[in-house]
């Protein structure tokens, strides 16, 4: 009888009825890892399956606990005011928080709206006279400038015409002084 043959025994047996291969120590040891890694909140000491010792940092660890931890605004006043008030402060901080485009100490830039624009989009903007030039330029997808706008000191809004612009994704880069700050996309859909 050839080695490759199967002995009588299990000839007539399913495949279904042979029974499964021993574990190794490997795959013993990485499925403990993942139950201690999820049952345990921080584990400060654990085993990979290659016998590496493995220790979290405190330090990093004391950051993202840190991070997570709900803190209090630093605009936060005692004063009783009224729901209207309160939920106007609340809008205005929400805008200024989520919908910069651009924010530092000599720039304040709005993300463009409405986002998707039809006729026409809108940008806010406040500008320092320590910056010399601040412009917007529009692109297609493919690459090749559209148009651009400059920024006035003075004023604190922009209008961006769209009504001769294609329906699609164009994206939208602000500069200050030759230099690129941040680019973000704008969908034009035409009603």
């Amino acid at each position: 009888m050839s080695s490759f043959a199967q002995t009588n025994e299990n000839r007539y047996k399913s495949r279904l009825d042979v029974k499964p291969k021993q574990k190794t120590m490997s795959q013993i040891t990485t499925s403990s890892f993942k139950k201690k890694a999820f049952t345990y909140f921080q584990p400060t000491h654990l085993t990979l399956d290659r016998n590496i010792n493995y220790q979290r940092s405190a330090a990093i660890s004391q950051y993202f606990t840190n991070s997570l931890m709900v803190q209090t605004p630093k605009n936060y006043s005692t004063k009783t005011e009224t729901p209207i008030a309160l939920a106007e402060s609340k809008a205005e901080e929400s805008f200024s928080l989520e919908d910069k485009l651009f924010d530092n100490d000599k720039i304040s830039v709005s993300n463009i709206y409405p986002n998707p624009a039809d006729d026409a989009a809108w940008i806010k903007y406040n500008i320092s006279s320590q910056v010399n030039e601040v412009k917007i330029t529009f692109y297609n997808v493919l690459g090749s400038e559209i148009k651009e706008e400059i920024l006035d000191k003075d004023a604190n809004i922009k209008s961006i015409s769209t009504k001769d612009w294609g329906n699609g994704i164009y994206l939208y880069q602000l500069s200050a002084d030759g230099r690129s700050l941040v680019t973000k996309k704008l969908l034009v859909r035409h009603q």
